[in-house]
């Protein structure tokens, strides 16, 4: 098994530095909540009740892109970990070396996947496209642990095909 040389472990701390201070930026600027609501958020219905409308998501362009940037320093981290994992079983032939690539790939497509999500919801400007994106993720993930799940059966020669 292969280990991070020095420059490797070097520049992925450098990012999760650069990620940690850029999440204390964020506690530091981000709005305080409000207290009591918006008034253009509430219209008067027919009977005097209230309804609630839905609330757009304000949030500043300055904490969008610090999102979009922690989001970039992250991948890049576990792409040097992915990395890094690769080399250390490249070497192997044996079939747990075959099967461990093989979660490689998988884990890596999975993280793929994680991180266009949080750049789509990181842009959204409703609940209601932030609840679609959540769904639209929930699906994707089954159908790869579906697929995952059939190829290391596969892989492994089981007879529980699924």
């Amino acid at each position: 098994m292969r280990f991070l040389d020095k420059a490797q472990v070097d520049q992925a701390a450098k990012l999760l530095s650069s990620q940690a201070k850029a999440q204390s930026t964020i506690k530091k600027k981000a709005p305080r909540p409000c207290s009591s609501l918006n008034p253009g958020h509430i219209i008067m219905n027919l009977t005097g009740g209230t309804t609630m409308t839905e609330p757009k998501l304000e949030v500043p362009a300055e904490l969008r892109q610090l999102a979009e940037r922690t989001i970039d320093q992250a991948e890049q981290v576990f792409a040097l970990l992915f990395d890094a994992a690769r080399r250390s079983t490249a070497a192997g032939t044996t079939s747990t070396a075959e099967l461990t690539k093989q979660v490689l790939a998988f884990s890596e497509e999975s993280l793929k996947t994680s991180f266009e999500h949080a750049r789509k919801v990181a842009s959204t400007a409703s609940l209601q496209d932030v609840a679609t994106a959540q769904s639209e993720l929930v699906k994707r993930q089954i159908a790869g642990a579906e697929h995952h799940i059939r190829e290391l059966a596969r892989a492994t020669g089981s007879k529980d095909r699924t």
